[in-house]
């Protein structure tokens, strides 16, 4: 492992390149045209911006100088469900002698008390890739405990709707994404902490993206026929002629601090022909708060992981030092023909191990799927072996000493897609597989609040004292809300 941290003097005012005229956000006047080459990831007043190099402009949401500054308690919140102030779903989280989760509320208190961050690794499918879940929970916690910033991102879009607010990224058109599809595609086994890579083999490539940050941590790959690379910051290259050239495959690290916690413009540029392999960028603010990953892949099963690079994946995972890992998987294997379940509890129990292993001191949280149903002639029916499914990752969960969160129990076991699907505010979506995005402010709310009464049950035993926090308004659910389509 290689390891480089660039300290680089604070600048307070914005580079010169990057003042242009005013540019009104497309996301806050909708009957504008959004540019064609427009990527953004932010929904803060807008200024436009261009990254000399690209070829293209990368507009960034940015406000003036004197009201740049990150926010140190929440993210901008995301636009509220209309309709949801009627529902309630309550989660339990399984948690045998409250050890589970001991080391994340620990965080938690250390983190409220103005000391350190809280990290949290939230793997699994599409329910966690379209980060809707997972982007309340960080709104949420980060409200609750500070901003600890954007964290681990992939500068190059696995998919269409990748996104993070306060963040914006481009990229030339050599880039390709490693990962993203079925294991036989992949043209390697290195997929770092995500389980996706962005790479090249070509000079001349750039990624550029800007983000509102303190520092930026590149997570690389050195190789056999690696490449070389520069860094650029706010239109200056602090970073030469980097070469990633090894004789062994290992993992390389580029920490960018900047100096100042402002927005900052950043890139990367490949400057002779080999092969770049980019993990992703680590945003943070270097503040107390919560960082919340959302590290989930469409169509993933839990076996996935276990076909990454170990070696790899376990400095990653020591490198990013988390306080908590979930895993939630299981919609799309229960429908396996080849499903052996035996089998899959041993699968899930080594890919809990393989956590524990890398990071010993880390929290783990299993979340079983939601319902999930099939149409079955003009019917929809459950899956007959997702409770088999849950059950399996029960047991492995409590064998690895992990906590466990039941949700197909919690919205009320089968059939209860087909309810959620009928509901006056829908809450699952009409494929009976993926929930709207109520639903998943729904579940997001319960999973939050079943984590907070865990966090204050501690504080309690642990200081006799209720964890003090601002006062926050609370939504419900009521599973007896009326069916108006019945």
């Amino acid at each position: 492992m290689w390891v480089a941290t660039v300290k680089r003097p604070s600048r307070t005012l914005l580079p010169t390149f990057l003042t242009r005229a005013p540019y009104r956000s497309p996301l806050l006047q909708p009957q504008l045209p959004v540019p064609h080459n427009l990527r953004v990831i932010s929904r803060l007043n807008i200024s436009a911006v261009r990254i000399l190099g690209l070829g293209t402009s990368l507009l960034l949401a940015i406000g003036p100088a004197s009201t740049m500054s990150a926010p140190r308690t929440g993210v901008v919140p995301a636009p509220g469900v209309a309709g949801l102030d009627g529902y309630r779903l309550s989660l339990r989280i399984e948690d045998p002698n409250d050890k589970g989760l001991s080391s994340f509320y620990r965080a938690l208190s250390q983190t409220a008390a103005g000391s350190g961050t809280t990290r949290v690794l939230h793997y699994g499918d599409s329910h966690v890739a379209s980060d809707l879940i997972t982007g309340e929970m960080r709104q949420k916690l980060q409200t609750r405990f500070g901003n600890g910033g954007p964290g681990l991102i992939l500068p190059v879009k696995p998919w269409p709707w990748y996104s993070r607010l306060g963040f914006i990224g481009t990229w030339t058109g050599g880039w390709k994404i490693d990962g993203a599809r079925d294991p036989e595609s992949w043209s390697s086994r290195n997929l770092g902490l995500a389980g996706l890579a962005a790479v090249v083999d070509r000079a001349g490539e750039s990624i550029a993206f800007a983000a509102c940050a303190e520092s930026f941590d590149f997570y690389l790959l050195e190789q056999p026929g690696g490449g070389t690379i520069s860094i650029w910051i706010d239109g200056e290259e602090i970073e030469r002629e980097i070469s990633l050239r090894s004789k062994a495959t290992i993992p390389f690290y580029l920490k960018i601090d900047s100096g100042a916690e402002t927005w900052h413009a950043v890139e990367l540029r490949t400057t002779r022909p080999g092969k770049v392999r980019v993990f992703g960028v680590d945003v943070r603010l270097e503040t107390p708060g919560v960082v919340y990953d959302e590290l989930g892949i469409n169509g993933a099963r839990a076996i996935r992981q276990l076909m990454w690079d170990r070696d790899l994946l376990r400095s990653n995972l020591q490198r990013t030092n988390p306080d908590l890992v979930i895993v939630a998987y299981g919609s799309n294997e229960v429908t396996d023909a080849d499903l052996d379940l035996g089998g899959y509890e041993m699968d899930f129990a080594e890919m809990l191990r393989r956590f524990r292993e890398a990071a010993p001191n880390t929290s783990l949280l299993v979340i079983g799927p939601p319902d999930r149903a099939i149409r079955s002639g003009l019917k929809w029916r459950s899956v007959e072996r997702l409770p088999s499914l849950i059950s399996a990752q029960r047991r492995a969960a409590l064998s690895a000493g992990a906590a466990f969160c039941n949700v197909f129990s919690a919205m009320g076991g089968a059939g209860s897609i087909n309810r959620w699907a009928g509901l006056t505010v829908p809450l699952s979506q009409q494929d009976r597989v993926h929930l709207t995005r109520a639903g998943y402010k729904v579940v997001a709310q319960a999973l939050y609040e079943a984590l907070m009464r865990g966090y204050e049950r501690m504080m309690r035993q642990e200081t006799g004292q209720m964890a003090r926090h601002p006062q926050e308004r609370s939504q419900t659910m009521d599973h007896s809300e009326k069916d108006k389509s019945r």
